[in-house]
Formats: C-alpha cells, structure tokens, sequence
C-alpha cells in the first residue's frame, strides 16, 4: 500500500522515522482490499502509463494517518498522493489492464494484516 509518495523530495533518512510511525500504527491490523481499477496518465511527454490499482476500504483511517504524520512535514506541500491504494501492475496497454482489473476483482473483497514497511 502508497501511504505517501513524495518523488525525490525527501531522503531516505527522512522517510524511515515516518514510515517507522506508521507501521507502529497498522501493524497487524486488517485491512480490506475492496476493488481494483484503471488509472492512467501521462507519465512523460507522448506517453500513456495505465497502473491497475486497488482500493482500501480503510481509507478515513490511513488518511487520517497521513495527515498526522506528514501534515507537519516542512515540505508538506511535494506530498502527493491519490487515495490510499495498491498498485498491482503497470501497463502500455490500457486493454491489458482493464483485463487484469477485471481478473483481480473477482478474488476481492479481500482481508489483509499489515507486517511491514517499506521505503523505495
């Protein structure tokens, strides 16, 4: 799950206590996986990118999450960030990824406990 994306506006170093804060929060606590979706967008000049996503039915949580963790960052304002979801695939063809919507959304709603946390 993308709880912030910051691009390269923070260090690693900046984002490990952050992160730190929020498994402390979520840890081993359910969460629902409640549907998947297309998003697409231009990710460079010419070009579409079509990720396949999936929505948290927690996501009043997870944002209230955020705000208490980042909202007093001082560079609060390069936080950018969609509703809270998964990423699941990325695609060049918009056809391929309504497809694997499509497939994923037959196994879901599904129930997942959060064990960790990443920083990339």
């Amino acid at each position: 799950m993308t709880l912030a994306y910051t691009g390269k506006h923070l260090n690693r170093e900046e984002l490990i206590p952050m992160a730190n804060d929020a498994l402390q929060e979520w840890a081993l606590k359910p969460m629902t996986l409640k549907f998947a979706y297309v998003n697409s967008f231009g990710d460079r000049p010419g070009h579409v990118r079509h990720d396949v996503l999936i929505g948290i039915k927690e996501c009043k949580q997870i944002e209230e999450t955020r705000k208490k963790l980042f909202f007093e960052h001082e560079k609060k304002d390069l936080f950018f960030m969609r509703e809270p979801h998964v990423t699941i695939g990325i695609y060049e063809n918009v056809e391929e990824a309504q497809l694997r919507a499509t497939e994923v959304n037959k196994l879901l709603p599904y129930q997942i406990l959060i064990t960790g946390v990443t920083v990339d």
